[in-house]
């Protein structure tokens, strides 16, 4: 890992909790030592198994989304669109929902620019 991509990475484990923290240096070994296994994971930090995915799952969705704001073409709106997409997926779906049943339709901008115009 190069000098520059370390920073970063330091920096976005900053915005973690220091539980999330140490589960995420401990699952990919950044601190040297050998990667622990979740259980492990869980026995060390005196959670279960489940408990340890559920962090890790977390921190890597977090952590994601802060490489995901340094892209060049990272657009917010976009981002806050496929957010609420997946609210309302995860809505129907545990709502009894059967697989298919379900569209969605991207809702449209506040402001209709001419691009969107044009795009329509």
């Amino acid at each position: 890992m190069d000098k520059n991509a370390k920073e970063l990475l330091e920096q976005d484990m900053l915005k973690l909790r220091k539980e999330e923290r140490k589960i995420v240096e401990l699952f990919y070994a950044l601190e040297g030592n050998k990667p622990h296994t979740l259980e492990e994971i869980g026995e060390i930090m005196h959670l279960t198994k489940e408990g340890a995915r559920m962090r890790l799952y977390r921190s890597l969705k977090i952590l994601n989304h802060e490489v995901r704001k340094r892209r060049p073409d990272y657009d917010e709106e976009e981002e806050k669109i496929g957010q609420r997409m997946n609210e309302m997926f995860l809505k129907k779906i545990s709502s009894g929902a059967k697989p298919g049943s379900y569209s969605f339709k991207k809702p449209e901008p506040k402001v209709k620019t001419e691009f969107y115009k044009i795009v329509k």
